[in-house]
């Protein structure tokens, strides 16, 4: 026989959170798009920065192990946001070195 024991106290829906915060964050990179022109594959970077940082601060609800006061989830959330900021400098760097290319050649 088997017999569920529910958990006591509690408990955040997190998986509401979690769907709130993807649908924040689609909506939020759609009307920046419309908004303003991006270069190819900046929009990608902030989607991923924005996605990472957020779930970062959300997985405080979440439970499961820890290492040093953050799961593995909040680890790997800081590593991609590291990367999307690397990502996101570099592509800004060189679409402005191709501005100033431009505007060299046209004083020419």
């Amino acid at each position: 026989n088997y017999v569920f024991n529910p958990p006591e106290g509690c408990r955040h829906p997190y998986q509401l959170y979690e769907s709130a915060k993807n649908f924040f964050v689609g909506i939020s990179l759609l009307i920046y798009k419309s908004y303003s022109s991006l270069k190819k594959g900046l929009l990608f970077w902030y989607g991923i920065l924005a996605y990472n940082v957020l779930r970062f601060f959300l997985d405080f609800y979440r439970e499961g192990q820890t290492y040093l006061g953050l799961n593995n989830g909040q680890y790997l959330c800081i590593a991609f946001s590291v990367v999307a900021i690397f990502f996101i400098f570099k592509i800004k760097k060189s679409s402005e070195e191709s501005l100033t290319m431009k505007k060299k050649k046209k004083h020419k």
